[in-house]
């Protein structure tokens, strides 16, 4: 092969690159890494990421409202039938306040006045108790088998939302966390509006212990049942009417006051739950440098040399010649000559 026939190669550059300048300048820079805690911008909520949680929890806040007018309509004729049953109709009254409340068919305070007009205020109170509780067992059992986990799972993608999730609700090992999960569960359910059906259905979802979803249910329920079996007792004619005009009128302004004090109380734990997540200082005391003694130095005695005896020279008696015997050859005996030494050498 001649010189002709080779191929003509491309001359090789051996010109040192700088590291600092880029290569490709039109590049599109990498997006800065998200902070921790942060949720992407284009995670948006959709009805669908619910499953089978989101038709469920609509039919749970309708139709205990529609059932509650069917029910307000018919007191007249089931009211006094009631009554005249005796003991079965107690029975059948609470057998029926369970299934209808559990299945979100009808309402709880119309029933609460129900049995407190049929059986008076003691006993409508305690088949008022028994009857939501049946309920609450029922809803709980329909909600978990329904939609298994699928509330939770747009949840657990977004940390702020698991964060709040976590703040209300404690793993069943954690004594203190269930005393604060059974709180919260009892302070959801005091309003005298709260959505029964529907609130069975975000606890269930939400995966509280079962045993501190019935105790926190009857510890919040029970004042206003008891209340509300009480104005029942009260009705000479049980009616819609009637009941609206034996319920005092500050009752409807203490309900809505205890509503808003529950719903400010449950945003600010919301809210600080979400500051922990992401970092505020102001939720950890720890991170406050005014209250944190080892980053004031001021109050660190190793800090400031003033305090500390060893770096003081003229405090250790160590470093100064003037107060050590050993460094004085005019102190110390064994660098003076002896006295008969210095006589002996007078007399040579």
């Amino acid at each position: 092969m001649t010189d002709a026939d080779t191929p003509p190669t491309e001359p090789v550059d051996h010109t040192p690159t700088d590291p600092t300048i880029d290569p490709a300048p039109n590049r599109v820079p990498n997006p800065p890494a998200a902070p921790i805690g942060s949720e992407p911008a284009a995670a948006e909520v959709t009805f669908s990421e619910f499953g089978r949680a989101g038709p469920l929890a609509l039919v749970a806040a309708v139709l205990p409202v529609l059932g509650g007018f069917v029910l307000l309509g018919s007191l007249p004729v089931v009211g006094p039938q009631l009554r005249d049953m005796g003991v079965l109709g107690m029975v059948l009254y609470a057998a029926v306040f369970a299934l209808t409340s559990g299945f979100a068919i009808l309402p709880t305070y119309a029933q609460a006045a129900l049995g407190g007009w049929a059986f008076g205020p003691v006993v409508g109170s305690a088949l008022g108790v028994g009857g939501f509780i049946g309920g609450s067992l029922i809803g709980y059992a329909v909600a978990r088998f329904t939609t298994g986990d699928d509330a939770l799972e747009p949840v657990r993608k977004r940390p702020k939302w698991n964060a709040v999730y976590r703040a209300f609700v404690a793993d069943e090992g954690a004594a203190n966390g269930l005393l604060k999960t059974l709180g919260y569960v009892t302070l959801v359910r005091v309003p005298p509006n709260s959505p029964f059906a529907l609130t069975n259905l975000l606890m269930a979802s939400a995966r509280v212990p079962l045993g501190v979803f019935v105790i926190g249910t009857a510890a919040g329920m029970l004042p206003r049942t008891a209340l509300l079996a009480v104005i029942g007792s009260s009705v000479e004619e049980l009616t819609k009417d009637g009941i609206k005009e034996a319920r005092p009128a500050w009752i409807f302004w203490a309900g809505i006051g205890v509503s808003v004090v529950v719903l400010y109380a449950l945003v600010q734990i919301a809210d600080r739950a979400i500051r922990r997540a992401v970092g505020d200082p102001s939720t950890d005391p720890g991170t406050d440098p005014g209250t944190d003694p080892g980053t004031d130095p001021g109050t660190d005695p190793g800090t400031d040399p003033g305090t500390d005896p060893g770096t003081d020279p003229g405090t250790d008696p160590g470093t100064d010649p003037g107060t050590d015997p050993g460094t004085d050859p005019g102190t110390d005996p064994g660098t003076d000559p002896e006295p008969g030494a210095q006589a002996d050498a007078a007399d040579a």
